[in-house]
């Protein structure tokens, strides 16, 4: 859909970027100091205890064999492209969306972002507003809806959110709407409420669309680290994700917790937004995002 345009996420690398330039720029022997201190700035950059030594280990082991810095350098270029793009995008975009994360991620502005992007594809788009629980979500999502361009449903002030998806999903097969994007609640009360109301969403999708999978997709605030891992762990126990959404990818965001979360759950990074512009989206690149951690 869009490309990855490196001007504009420039900024999302800012620390990552700088560190790992300063980093490699320095001239230093390759020993136990140089893996350490390489694995400080990994650990620093949010990409994981767990992964940074994975990555590392690896590096060290290429160092024995007579490896330089700047192979070094580029071997872990290798490797961490090698980390996302293990776990593939579907190469067409799936008919039903279920997206799900904490308040506050950005879940209601990258559903508009990418409705607007299936309709720049010709496509007819439902929104369906299941957050029933937030009084200003069906609003805003309302009105994210009129700037996409997609239809809006709400169930008409219902306030059981598997029934909005109910109906909802009944009206996207009846008028043969070719995607339907489905809003969620960000409040957790309870990890065992939040998976009864998933699951019972899940059933309902598959009772009133039976010919379409559910993809549910979890939207991570990229600002958080590694508190957004434990979110998404915690979502999938939930409901059994297939995708993630990276936002707020500013220059606070440090970058590195994609890498933590793919490899915990073994699922694609499928999108990045940013920003308030209905535009403002890019579908995701493992290797362009590899490059603008090291190129930016």
């Amino acid at each position: 859909m869009f490309g990855f345009l490196k001007a504009k996420v420039a900024s999302f690398f800012n620390y990552f970027s700088s560190k790992i330039a300063g980093f490699f720029a320095s001239s230093r022997a390759v020993d136990d100091i140089y893996f350490n201190e390489l694995e400080d700035v990994l650990i620093g950059a949010d990409v994981g205890s767990a992964k940074s030594k994975e990555f590392v280990d690896q590096l060290r082991l290429e160092a024995q064999a007579g490896a330089t810095s700047a192979q070094l350098k580029d071997s872990l270029q290798r490797l961490m492209r090698a980390n996302l793009e293990k776990f593939p995008v579907a190469e067409t975009a799936p008919k039903i969306v279920l997206v799900v994360g904490i308040n506050g991620a950005g879940k209601t502005s990258f559903i508009g972002k990418y409705a607007k992007c299936l309709m720049g594809q010709g496509k007819r788009v439902l929104i369906v507003a299941a957050d029933t629980f937030r009084a200003a979500a069906v609003d805003q999502l309302a009105e994210w809806a009129t700037r996409s361009g997609a239809e809006f449903f709400d169930g008409q002030g219902r306030q059981d959110p598997a029934a909005v998806v109910f109906d909802g999903c009944k009206k996207f097969v009846k008028e043969n709407f070719d995607h339907v994007i489905i809003d969620t609640a960000g409040r957790v009360q309870s990890k065992e409420h939040l998976m009864r109301e998933l699951e019972k969403v899940h059933k309902v999708i598959a009772k009133a669309a039976p010919d379409h999978a559910a993809a549910t997709w979890i939207v991570i605030d990229g600002t958080l680290g590694q508190n957004s891992l434990e979110q998404a762990m915690l979502f999938n126990d939930a409901a059994v994700l297939s995708g993630i959404v990276l936002t707020k990818l500013d220059s606070s965001a440090r970058g590195g917790i994609v890498f933590a979360i793919c490899d915990a759950l073994k699922i694609p990074v499928v999108y990045m937004s940013h920003g308030e512009s209905i535009n403002d989206i890019l579908l995701f690149s493992p290797d362009s995002y590899v490059r603008g951690i090291f190129d930016a």
